[in-house]
């Protein structure tokens, strides 16, 4: 890397044409999203080539940005829903509304991937890159606004009804990081609610299917 800072962009059109010429592979280290340091690899190259040319397609700045960094999209999102839950602010009605934003965005994703139609051909076969897990989108979506929100009923049933919807999807991935997901929900629930008529009505709500 020739700085320090986010990976925003990488051109991946140049970038596979520039590769296919000179019979190379490259195996990107740091996706888009990734923060990196001055003088640390951003990608592994499997043959000979022109490393400069190949540095141009990467585009580095001081923010991440969400052309191509979905998890940071959901970041985003949950940053709205915890400044709602601040005490400050106090609008739990926004943040159930980021999380019924968020279940709709990874349900739609999770039929596109159980689409049996779905294209799985790669448009750039010289360039290697990690996929994004369920997990991982769940995480970005619903940590912090799980660990804000996490003392409130209505915040929390909320969640725990979005987490059993989405363990219905017919993309396994989704399907089994929503169990997990319910199931930390429950944790935070049984550390940070005091009153037990509560605990229990949200632990059977996450029985409801």
């Amino acid at each position: 890397s020739p700085e320090s800072g986010y990976v925003q962009f990488i051109s991946l059109a140049e970038l596979n044409e520039q590769l296919k010429k000179q019979g190379a592979t490259l195996w990107v280290y740091t996706p888009p999203g990734s923060w990196v340091l001055k003088g640390t690899p951003l990608a592994y190259v499997e043959g000979e080539c022109d490393l400069s040319a190949l540095l141009e397609n990467f585009t580095l700045g001081d923010e991440r940005t969400v052309e191509q960094d979905a998890r940071f999209g959901l970041v985003i999102l949950s940053e709205v829903a915890s400044r709602a839950l601040s005490p400050g602010v106090n609008d739990p009605g926004t943040a159930i509304d980021v999380i019924h934003r968020i279940e709709r965005i990874l349900w739609s994703m999770g039929q596109g991937m159980s689409d049996p139609k779905r294209d799985t051909k790669p448009q750039f076969e010289r360039v290697i890159i990690g996929t994004v897990s369920a997990t991982n989108l769940l995480h970005d979506g619903f940590a912090s606004l799980m660990q804000d929100g996490g003392d409130r009923f209505d915040v929390m049933a909320q969640m725990l009804k979005a987490a059993n919807r989405l363990s219905k999807s017919d993309w396994p991935d989704l399907a089994n990081a929503a169990k997990e997901t319910r199931t930390a929900t429950l944790g935070i629930i049984d550390r940070r609610i005091d009153d037990p008529d509560a605990v229990k009505a949200l632990h059977q709500k996450a029985k409801e299917t």
